[in-house]
């Protein structure tokens, strides 16, 4: 479970992850607190009817892809092999 894990979910030091979760929202999207961010943007967005604000959502994803996930990924699979990069290729990024 989650909450049972013991490991880090602070995204500013992912090195400190001891566990690779893989159930609960993990099952469907490899991250779902990002997902989650990303949502309430595109919700924010909306209810401001604003185009420019859509580009703020897709600068969003940009960002987070290039200069957070990647670095997170490169590091879980130093971490974890070959069990990350099965779950890499099992679950998508987003969703």
């Amino acid at each position: 479970m989650l909450l049972y894990a013991k490991t880090t979910l602070n995204p500013i030091k992912p090195e400190l992850t001891t566990v690779l979760i893989q159930n609960g929202p993990y099952r469907y999207s490899r991250n779902p607190i990002y997902l989650g961010f990303a949502l309430i943007l595109l919700g924010w967005s909306l209810y401001l009817s604003n185009f420019l604000a859509l580009l703020l959502v897709a600068g969003f994803i940009g960002y987070m892809n290039q200069f957070q996930i990647k670095l997170e990924e490169k590091l879980l699979s130093q971490r974890f092999g070959n069990i990350f990069n099965e779950y890499k290729n099992n679950v998508r990024r987003w969703v």
